[in-house]
């Protein structure tokens, strides 16, 4: 047993190695990866003092980001440890701000990661299927941005433009609750895209930007897919059928995505996979459910989680502010209900954080998934679907 374990573990390390793997969803934004003792240390001090979560949550990034440009953080060593090429990482504020705050947001953080563009060679802006190839050949990190809302865009078709010049190569219709575009998967009802919504459809497929629909209702979904001249993309979801949760995709919308050529990411959120403790085998029950609809040809991974960006005290702070909107209004600002759970206060067991990304290769192989395959799944469905769509 311990040999064929070593062996599995070489060979998941070999092809790990010589795989395109993409992130299709890893929400870094600009927030920390991983805690310095600087920051454990600032955040104790502001604990005590009883400031609110927003605002220690904003100390741990200025802090971070002052420690990541002198070369203080392990951000770096991360990256490398998850044996991650690309990552689609999420652009400005998703849910409860005003358009015009979630504007400022975009336009700060294309701004911060324009920054960091400039000032680390090992970084590079993925805005076209060249820039992965660039990746490869010469072992840079490729970050692609995008939105997990449409309100960045202000009801404007003129500022979609804007942000595609800027990089924006991704664009979610909506986040959990209604928008001008459609109906989240969280929201009350389930109405499906709005005429200006139709209008950022087509809007997306004149630019060449792809549509992702992973938080999008039912509605919207079935509406887009039949309406987009391009494929779609689920990047990172889940299948209702393995876990009742409103955040998951169903058969019917799973299988009309199959028809669209499109593509999905299964996440590793632990709220999201199981009603229990969630390990691995929960995430991979998900994916072998997904390429039973879809083919190995349409599946992938986008974690959706593992930066290590709130420790577990801070994440109890957020429960506890849930708590209290959902006491007050029925729903959180962002969008979940008390049925939803979404405290991320457990880990999914074998992958605590993005470091333990080999892990998935090594569980892959456990399932029985070829070399084939499992390149496949680490990255270029990833790849087919973004150099279809975005060129």
């Amino acid at each position: 047993m311990k040999q064929q374990l070593a062996k599995e573990k070489e060979e998941a390390t070999r092809i790990h190695e010589e795989a395109l793997v993409i992130d299709g969803l890893f929400p870094t934004r600009l927030r920390p990866m991983g805690y310095t003792e600087k920051m454990k240390l600032r955040m104790e001090e502001m604990l005590a003092n009883e400031e609110p979560l927003s605002e220690i949550s904003d100390e741990m990034t200025r802090i971070f980001n002052r420690q990541l440009y002198k070369g203080e953080t392990d951000y770096w060593q991360w990256w490398e440890q998850s044996g991650v090429n690309v990552i689609h990482t999420t652009i400005g504020a998703v849910e409860g701000i005003s358009s015009e705050k979630a504007y400022s947001s975009a336009i700060d953080e294309i701004a911060g990661w324009d920054r960091r563009f400039s000032t680390f060679p090992q970084l590079l802006k993925v805005a076209s299927v060249k820039d992965i190839q660039e990746v490869q050949e010469t072992g840079k990190y490729g970050v692609i941005l995008g939105f997990q809302n449409t309100h960045h865009i202000m009801n404007d078709l003129k500022k979609l433009e804007l942000f595609y010049n800027f990089g924006i190569r991704i664009m979610q219709l909506t986040y959990n609750l209604r928008n001008s575009v459609g109906d989240g998967c969280t929201e009350r009802t389930n109405a499906g895209l709005s005429e200006f919504g139709i209008r950022v459809v087509k809007k997306m497929n004149e630019l060449g930007m792809l549509i992702d629909l992973s938080h999008s209702g039912y509605q919207t979904t079935m509406d887009t897919i039949e309406l987009s001249e391009d494929p779609v993309a689920f990047t990172h979801t889940f299948c209702q059928s393995v876990y009742d949760h409103d955040r998951g995709k169903t058969n019917e919308e799973m299988e009309v995505l199959a028809e669209n050529d499109g593509y999905m990411g299964i996440l590793l959120v632990p709220d999201f996979i199981s009603v229990k403790e969630p390990s691995i085998e929960d995430f991979l029950d998900h994916l072998e459910y997904a390429i039973g609809i879809l083919g190995v040809d349409r599946v992938g991974i986008g974690t959706d989680t593992g930066t290590g960006a709130s420790l577990k005290v801070l994440r109890q702070l957020a429960r506890e502010e849930d708590k209290k909107q959902i006491k007050k209004n029925g729903i959180t600002k962002t969008g979940w209900r008390a049925r939803h759970h979404n405290e991320e206060l457990t880990e999914v067991k074998g992958y605590k954080d993005w470091r333990d990304f080999p892990n998935i290769t090594r569980a892959l192989i456990s399932r029985g998934f070829s070399e084939a395959e499992i390149k496949k799944i680490l990255g270029e469905n990833f790849r087919r679907i973004f150099k279809e769509v975005v060129g």
